[in-house]
């Protein structure tokens, strides 16, 4: 697993209040990605790997990846509002209905949002 970069972990978890990161808060990302809370800020904020288990990790990776991809076209608000938005090509549901506990980098849902994201960086879709 690679090193993750804390700057991007923070800008994903940051509470609703930071005016750093998106807003999702540390509750919403470990429903994200089925860990919990305070294992992922203690991951975060201190960077101990062994606080997460490797899956967590492949998962809050793929999440941030997402992320990056969407920073290029929307604000940090406009990041909140599109993992809550319907997308036809998720077959009416949302992003962060996508990422419910129980998924896998690699599973054909989370790499349909994946997709989502790469289009709207190369500027084909909303």
């Amino acid at each position: 697993t690679r090193k993750l970069n804390r700057e991007s972990m923070y800008f994903l978890a940051s509470d609703a209040d930071s005016r750093e990161g998106i807003g999702f808060g540390w509750d919403v990302v470990s429903s994200f990605l089925g860990c919990e809370e305070q294992a992922l800020r203690k991951y975060i904020l201190g960077g101990d790997p062994k606080h997460l288990p490797w899956r967590v990790e492949s998962r809050l990776n793929f999440l941030i990846e997402v992320v990056n991809l969407l920073r290029g076209s929307y604000n940090t608000k406009g990041i909140w509002h599109w993992f809550f938005r319907t997308r036809t090509q998720l077959d009416g549901k949302t992003p962060a209905q996508i990422f419910n506990a129980y998924w896998d980098s690699e599973d054909a849902e989370p790499q349909k949002v994946l997709n989502l994201a790469k289009s709207l960086a190369a500027g084909n879709a909303t």
